[in-house]
């Protein structure tokens, strides 16, 4: 507090009120943090429709399908009339089965030759 000293008392209040809009400053970016992680977990409980989880994932609704009706550990999906629906956090963990150690992704179905 040695250095606050010399400051005249209309700077101290100044500084004092800077303080306040600071700490308020960071309070609403904490409070924008928690709202954007708590709609990033709604997002993970939420189906998403064919079209939803093809812009999500970035592969096309064609090859969704193919791997929801892979014999073998195929992608988890719910069909509903005519519709499939997927759970996020479902695409999220069998996507998660193909990435190896170095983050890379292994190849989903192997491609035979005719």
């Amino acid at each position: 507090m040695e250095e606050f000293k010399d400051m005249s008392e209309n700077t101290r209040r100044n500084l004092a009120r800077v303080k306040k809009q600071i700490f308020a400053m960071m309070k609403k970016e904490n409070i924008k943090q928690m709202v954007q992680a708590l709609e990033e977990e709604n997002n993970k409980d939420r189906w998403y429709n064919l079209n939803e989880l093809s812009k999500y994932s970035g592969f096309s609704v064609s090859a969704l399908k193919r791997w929801i009706s892979l014999p073998k550990r195929p992608l988890p999906a719910v069909k509903i009339e005519r519709k499939y629906v997927v759970r996020r956090k479902w695409y999220d963990i069998w996507f998660g089965q193909y990435r190896n150690r170095n983050g890379r992704v292994k190849r989903l179905v192997d491609i035979k030759s005719a």
